[in-house]
């Protein structure tokens, strides 16, 4: 592994237009210790970029996922994430940073780490709350326990995390939390919450 994995995590808004607002939001006070995944469809390179560097001034690492435009290319990142559909084979060698992916069971995950990966991103732990429709099964504490001990690469948890149960999921085995920024009312007050509820409290 080439640097450790970064325990909280936000993910950024999906479009060029919430995402930028969401930029902006950030921009409106100094954080430091996030880590943002930056996830974007549909956004140029130069616009990456301007972010990139906005987000670092803040005192922002970010790790920047596979779909956004010239992925490995982007210099001052932690690395790339994947989505679940790809070969992390074909990325580890383009990649000097961290190299994430997404996955949603113990096989795919085990495929990522054989690949070169250096974490994975576990879902849904819970019902997504970005995606209140979405029916496929949650994996439960039990769950994700269970890939935590099968999985030899360090596993975070995405979906339905919050502050009632990011505590659990640590105690589960998870690394890290994750959890989705929301696109039109979040602030930097709400991104540093999501934060302090990623961390176990100490006893």
């Amino acid at each position: 592994m080439t640097r450790p994995v970064p325990r909280r995590i936000v993910i950024s808004p999906l479009t060029p237009q919430a995402a930028g607002e969401w930029v902006a939001r950030l921009a409106g006070a100094k954080a430091t210790g996030e880590t943002l995944l930056l996830r974007v469809d549909g956004a140029s390179f130069e616009l990456l970029e301007a972010w990139l560097a906005t987000l670092r001034d803040l005192g922002f690492e970010v790790l920047v996922h596979a779909r956004c435009a010239g992925a490995p290319e982007h210099g001052g990142v932690l690395g790339v994430h994947l989505p679940a559909h790809e070969r992390a084979a074909a990325w580890r060698a383009r990649v000097p940073g961290l190299l994430g992916q997404s996955v949603h069971s113990i096989e795919e995950a085990l495929v990522s780490a054989a690949a070169g990966a250096d974490y994975v991103m576990l879902s849904p732990i819970f019902t997504p709350r970005s995606k209140p429709e979405d029916t496929r099964p949650t994996l439960g504490l039990d769950g994700l326990a269970a890939a935590c001990a099968a999985i030899p690469i360090p596993v975070i948890a995405l979906g339905g995390v919050g502050e009632e149960n990011a505590e659990a999921c640590f105690a589960a085995g998870a690394c890290a939390v994750a959890r989705m920024a929301q696109s039109a009312t979040s602030t930097i007050t709400t991104a540093k919450k999501i934060v302090a509820t990623s961390l176990p409290k100490k006893p």
